[in-house]
């Protein structure tokens, strides 16, 4: 029990801030056993907890990814699956978003950092994944107010991002079939996303640019140089009609094996790395780096770099 009779008129409060794991918190209370209850409550409010609703971090992740899965880029639901229902879950499950305190907050990141080895950028994420959700649920319920008390991010220091040479980049496009060549083109020489090229179809292929769909839905138009000519009409009058339940694919780069989008051209790149003679970790995220590091080497615009690279955010463009 929360609240025990020490003496006639005494009573203990014993809580714990998050579940037995959590920190105990024990207060001695001098009055009525009705009134002892109120004061547990009051507690428990000001702790962020409260008993199981409907409107209980545990009971809101659910829907709002299923809002996010219709609304939101694949890469980000994926990621948002994975830490709502793993930490964030584990930890807010039966609090109320309303009651979450900045020392809910601070346990949290304690709690975290603890588990995580360090990994302070993850735990950051986490805070923002959950004061999205929390958003998204005030607005639904037609409230206006701050998703999240205001807390300290824990600091660390970004890496900046590696890209390739120009040489380095050569050598590896060299080295790729033709399916690879076109779809790795889209990457550096229109600075496109992985996913923006695996969802590219064939109605946003025009005579002098693609039209790009990217984070949250947002459209933008991408310039077609010559070698990203080269590379794609090289592979289009090569590329076999590929169907997905019989029905001819719509989509530039679909799956051979399934038709539908591909998940990941690691395995491609690992090969035509090592046939390169390259001796180092490539991702694919590091040829759109390429992309807009060579542009500023050789004078680009950075405003004009963020619209290329369909950057929200002029400062994501200069790291």
């Amino acid at each position: 029990m929360s609240v025990r009779k020490l003496a006639e008129g005494k009573w203990q409060i014993d809580v714990y801030e998050n579940g037995r794991k959590g920190q105990r918190i024990r207060k001695v209370y001098y009055g009525t056993e009705v009134r002892a209850n109120l004061f547990e409550l009051e507690l428990k409010k000001t702790l962020g907890i409260m008993p199981k609703t409907d409107d209980t971090i545990g009971e809101i992740i659910s829907p709002y990814l299923e809002w996010v899965k219709k609304h939101q880029a694949e890469d980000t639901y994926k990621g948002k699956y994975k830490l709502l229902n793993g930490p964030i879950l584990t930890f807010f499950r039966n609090y109320h978003p309303d009651l979450i305190t900045d020392r809910n907050i601070d346990a949290y990141q304690t709690k975290r950092l603890a588990e995580s080895l360090g990994h302070k950028r993850v735990i950051n994420l986490e805070i923002t994944y959950l004061s999205a959700m929390i958003k998204w649920w005030n607005k639904k319920r037609g409230v206006r107010k701050r998703p999240l008390p205001e807390h300290d991010k824990l600091p660390y220091k970004k890496p900046l991002p590696e890209y390739l040479s120009i040489k380095e980049v050569n050598d590896l496009i060299a080295e790729f079939s033709t399916f690879h060549w076109a779809f790795c083109s889209c990457m550096y020489y229109g600075g496109m996303r992985f996913n923006e090229v695996a969802s590219l179809r064939d109605r946003d292929i025009f005579e002098t640019h693609l039209r790009v769909t990217g984070k949250g839905s947002k459209e933008r138009l991408v310039p077609i140089s010559e070698p990203l000519r080269k590379a794609l009409r090289n592979y289009l009058l090569k590329s076999p009609v590929v169907k997905i339940d019989g029905v001819v694919s719509e989509l530039v780069f679909p799956s051979t094996v399934t038709g539908r989008k591909i998940t990941s051209i690691r395995s491609a790149i690992r090969g035509a790395k090592r046939r390169a003679g390259i001796d180092r970790r490539i991702t694919p995220h590091m040829l759109r780096h390429a992309f807009a590091t060579h542009l500023l080497e050789q004078g680009g615009d950075l405003r004009a770099i963020q619209m290329l690279l369909g950057h929200a955010s002029i400062s994501t463009t200069e790291i």
